[in-house]
């Protein structure tokens, strides 16, 4: 998160809210963002969550996040990257445990919020 509020949305993958048993960020949730050194930088207020496939991420969500350039082409790079490890990590590990099999097609949808940042 950058301190100057680029950063307004971010991106996880769904499967794994459902595979953890996580229940999905609520609307006007808070969280308290940290630096690397575990720093309190901001409290951000989530404002909207919604799911779609990758293909279908939009120029205003990649904008949102911040990246460099704020160009949907480098938002997919750096996202596809991202999440083709570790979702592949992820289908490993529930191989090993022998819990149902996850469909490739399952893994291409995404949870989306944007957020309210307050700094501190």
């Amino acid at each position: 998160m950058k301190k100057n509020g680029t950063k307004t949305a971010t991106t996880s993958a769904y499967k794994l809210y459902e595979i953890d048993n996580i229940p999905l960020p609520p609307i006007g949730g808070l969280n308290i963002i940290l630096d690397s050194n575990n720093n309190d930088v901001c409290i951000a207020e989530t404002i909207k969550v919604y799911t779609c496939q990758f293909c279908e991420v939009s120029e205003s969500h990649a904008f949102k996040e911040g990246e460099v350039g704020r160009s949907i082409a480098y938002w997919k790079t750096v996202h596809k990257d991202f999440f083709q490890t570790s979702l592949k990590y992820t289908a490993y590990i529930l191989m090993k445990q022998k819990l149902p099999k996850i469909y490739k097609k399952e893994l291409v949808e995404f949870l989306f919020y944007e957020f309210y940042t307050y700094l501190f």
